[in-house]
């Protein structure tokens, strides 16, 4: 018991001397921190700024930013216009508590792009042309929205894969009655590819081959005059498309005078190696691969082997020849009009096998 009690004696003793020894050094530590804060506090007042008043939050701050981040030439006449966070949407909206806010010309320019470029989605085509068509009714007075080389080019396209010749036409006219040098190549081309759709559109039994060869006729009409009006050259993109066209509704010697009569033989020599087709100055408004290629294919439908061989032979001679996507569409056009199909196809022949074994 005595050993126990002297035990319990030796620890309390230690453990009174470290409580003391802790509370030195708190107080110690205690002391240093006021030193501290008694100089920060001075150091403060010395460099002692006024308050800035924050901003609350929601839109009054948006507002604010916006003020403070753009510098308006008539802010001190004209109250600042209603700010958008982003592009396309036009700043002068007086109606905004009924009506949505109007767009700008860098946002119709995005409408109809976004909707012309998508693929098979002819809805969309249509809502682009009818975007096109809406900025027409845009109240002027309150904004200048102006239809530009963007907008026109868009609503082109649209009416190119939409077949819409006569749409495609009129907003060629329209392009170029204003400025006959605002139209460019790509507005051509669209305007050819919707002629030709619109042609393949019209199906042989509903219309006469009269009404078929209209839209290909206005797109000829066309293509003879952008050189003098437009300053654009007439190459063979522009006249190959027409003359397929017109030899698929049987109109083989429209094709040929199509070629023939506006584009020149070349004059390079032998192509590259591997086919690449070398640039000429001289050669830019002549034929190329596949106009030699439609003179030929139009001289087979004929049966005209002779013209055919000199078609070939006038492709060689300029350096360029055939692949193997021509040779294959130049016997399947010989062995349509040539030899006379006493049996049926083997589809025709599948099928009827089958009913006999069902029967």
């Amino acid at each position: 018991q005595q050993q126990q009690q002297q035990q319990q004696q030796k620890a309390s003793s230690l453990t009174v001397g470290r409580a003391q020894e802790f509370g030195q050094r708190r107080a110690e530590r205690l002391c240093a921190t006021e030193d501290d804060t008694e100089d920060d506090t001075e150091e403060d007042t010395e460099n002692e700024q006024p308050p800035v008043q924050t901003l609350g939050g929601g839109t009054s701050m948006i507002f604010t930013m916006a003020r403070r981040m753009l510098v308006w030439e008539e802010a001190k006449t004209k109250p600042p216009p209603r700010w958008h966070p982003h592009a396309g949407i036009s700043d002068v909206n007086p109606s905004f508590r009924t009506k949505s806010p109007i767009m700008s010309n860098q946002g119709y320019a995005g409408a109809i792009w976004r909707n012309v470029r998508k693929r098979n989605k002819p809805s969309l085509w249509r809502h682009a042309l009818r975007t096109y068509d809406r900025m027409k009714n845009v109240d002027r007075t309150i904004l200048k929205i102006e239809q530009t080389t963007v907008h026109h080019e868009g609503a082109l396209l649209a009416c190119a894969k939409l077949g819409l010749w006569k749409e495609a036409l009129q907003i060629y006219e329209a392009v170029g009655g204003l400025d006959p040098k605002g139209v460019t190549d790509n507005m051509i081309l669209s305007l050819v590819k919707a002629c030709v759709l619109g042609s393949k559109k019209l199906l042989p039994d509903e219309h006469s081959l009269e009404e078929r060869r209209v839209p290909l006729d206005e797109a000829v009409r066309v293509l003879a005059t952008i050189d003098q009006n437009h300053d654009i050259p007439l190459v063979s993109r522009h006249l190959n498309p027409l003359a397929a066209a017109y030899q698929s509704i049987g109109l083989l010697q429209e094709a040929e005078s199509v070629i023939q009569q506006n584009l020149k033989d070349r004059t390079t020599g032998p192509e590259a190696e591997h086919g690449i087709d070398p640039f000429n100055v001289n050669d830019i408004c002549t034929k190329d691969k596949a106009s030699y290629a439609l003179l030929v294919r139009g001289s087979v439908s004929q049966r005209d082997w002779k013209g055919a061989v000199a078609a070939l032979q006038d492709m060689t001679e300029s350096g360029l020849y055939p692949n193997a996507r021509h040779l294959n569409s130049w016997y399947e056009v010989s062995e349509r009009k040539t030899r006379e199909r006493k049996t049926r196809s083997w589809k025709k022949k599948r099928n009827e096998y089958w009913l006999e074994s069902v029967q």
